[in-house]
């Protein structure tokens, strides 16, 4: 896989998990930062309320608090990304993007799933963005 010059890795765990050291050292060299960001789920400071710390809240944080500091190009993989996605499809996005080429808004890199889905997650990541809840 080509990784863009400039590139940083954010990392976000649940589970309480980290980041393996092994995988750290094999990948570190291809990044100029790697972010190791623990996600616990637990109750949210702002609603007072129980939140699973999935992958939809990972997108969500991620977006909220790299705001002033986003790169050009920002991509969201799940944690097996094998399952979600196709190698060479990723592989084709990263050279375009590294040749300077890319120039659309939005990609969806997933292969498996749908582009619009309702399910508590993304209903939760809404309400969190938007301050209301999904209309039917």
């Amino acid at each position: 896989v080509v990784i863009p010059p400039r590139s940083r890795l954010f990392v976000y765990e649940k589970c309480n998990k980290t980041l393996e050291a092994e995988l750290f050292f094999a990948i570190q060299e291809k990044f100029d930062k790697i972010h190791d960001v623990p996600l616990m789920d637990g109750v949210d400071k702002f609603t007072g309320k129980f939140m699973r710390r999935d992958e939809c809240y990972a997108y969500l944080f991620h977006v909220a608090n790299a705001y002033g500091d986003m790169r050009s190009n920002t991509l969201f993989l799940h944690g097996d990304p094998a399952d979600h996605l196709k190698w060479a499809w990723l592989n084709l996005v990263l050279r375009v993007i590294s040749a300077g080429q890319f120039e659309a808004p939005f990609l969806h890199l997933s292969s498996p799933r749908l582009v619009h889905v309702s399910n508590p997650c993304a209903d939760f990541v809404y309400e969190a963005a938007f301050g209301r809840k999904r209309g039917p």
